[in-house]
């Protein structure tokens, strides 16, 4: 889990800040709507292959397990369409390649969310889930490097960053166990019909209030996260180099203030057998460390707000993976229903470029900080509606 999630949120981490650079290269004078059309695009595409690969994995039956295929598949073709991002200047072009690498990815994802599941015992799923938190928040440093460092050149960027992907989804295939824990005796086959019936989301009320929980606060923490680019240059001042330098520090601090809150409230959890109070505290951490972006335009707020982003982050991951693997009606449909739940996670981070735009064409960065205060409000709240898990 700690070598999956690090390959793939290295590539995705550097990726927001060098697409946001490229865009700025490729359309200057309209570079917030085209950034915008490039995420949303390819979020489009992600919801779909996600919720189909993990259905179709659930009933994947194969020598090589139901879960690999997918996950090299998935990340051989992400790998390829992420460099090509890199080889041209072709607005149209990089709108395809944004949504081939967000389709390819997201494939790889609705398989390997769906390993914990199938090999771990509920009795460490916090452990379990802060290792692979731990790979996540050391992908942001990673990435944040790259971005940082090649930020004024961002096609070298997507060619040095997109193999990462692909090596460390060979590893977690020749890493894996040849047996899950859960059965995985044959299906019977089904028609196109029943397949359909199956693509759709369960109806528990449970599983939609982590939804929707976990959504609005992964877009409370992105939407500032993925506009300090342009908030640090456009706002604040800055040439786009020491924005580079900013943004790398700031992910360097919110990935390790987040890995010591990771490391200690995972196995917490685990002791103490409670999962909702660090999910329902996290996002009101987040939501306080805009405040100062809010009332102050200078540059160490953004790193004020990566410290406490950090902090909410690191405690959530922690729990988020176990809360979610708890929370699930059927874990024979597993993949299909962690592919929504992680659709909650991946997607805010694909969307919120274009919801932020929206904000800051109509009411400017005061407007959006406003709007992710409320967000992250909003998101513990529904956590609070979740009775099943503890």
């Amino acid at each position: 889990m700690f070598i999956g999630q690090l390959g793939w949120a290295a590539v995705g981490a550097s990726g927001s800040t060098l697409l946001a650079a490229l865009a700025a290269e490729v359309k200057p004078d309209d570079k917030v709507n085209y950034l915008a059309l490039l995420t949303t695009t390819g979020a489009l595409v992600a919801v779909i292959c996600m919720i189909l690969a993990g259905t179709l994995s659930d009933r994947t039956r194969s020598k090589f397990g139901p879960r690999n295929p997918w996950i090299i598949g998935g990340a051989i073709v992400g790998t390829l369409a992420f460099a090509c991002i890199g080889l041209t200047r072709n607005p149209t072009l990089l709108v395809i390649a944004q949504m081939v690498y967000q389709g390819g990815l997201n494939c790889m994802l609705s398989a390997f969310n769906a390993v914990p599941p199938d090999y771990v015992p509920d009795s460490v799923l916090g452990k379990v889930s802060a290792f692979g938190g731990a790979g996540y928040l050391l992908a942001q440093i990673i990435g944040a490097v790259i971005a940082g460092t090649l930020v004024t050149h961002p096609s070298h960027g997507f060619l040095i960053a997109a193999w990462m992907m692909m090596a460390s989804s060979i590893i977690v295939v020749l890493l894996l166990p040849p047996h899950p824990l859960r059965n995985q005796s044959p299906r019977p086959p089904v028609t196109w019909h029943q397949f359909g019936a199956q693509i759709k989301p369960p109806s528990d009320g449970q599983f939609w209030w982590i939804l929707v929980g976990r959504f609005l606060f992964v877009i409370s923490l992105f939407m500032v996260m993925q506009f300090q680019l342009y908030i640090a240059t456009d706002a604040m001042g800055m040439t786009r180099a020491a924005a580079g330098k900013l943004i790398a520090t700031n992910s360097a601090v919110l990935a390790i203030t987040a890995i010591i809150l990771d490391a200690v409230t995972g196995p917490w959890s685990d002791k103490i057998k409670r999962r909702k109070p660090f999910t329902m505290i996290a996002p009101l951490v987040a939501g306080a460390g805009i405040i100062p972006l809010l009332l102050v335009n200078q540059p160490w707020t953004l790193t004020i707000f990566a410290a406490m982003g950090g902090v909410a982050f690191g405690t959530y991951m922690a729990v988020d993976g176990a809360l979610m693997v708890e929370v699930l009606p059927n874990r024979d449909d597993s993949a299909r229903d962690l592919s929504f739940l992680n659709a909650a996670n991946s997607l805010p981070i694909v969307f919120a470029p274009g919801i932020g735009a929206a904000l800051v064409k109509a009411v400017g960065y005061p407007g959006l900080f406003i709007a992710t205060i409320i967000l992250s409000i909003l998101g513990s709240l529904c956590i609070t509606r979740v009775t099943r898990v503890t």
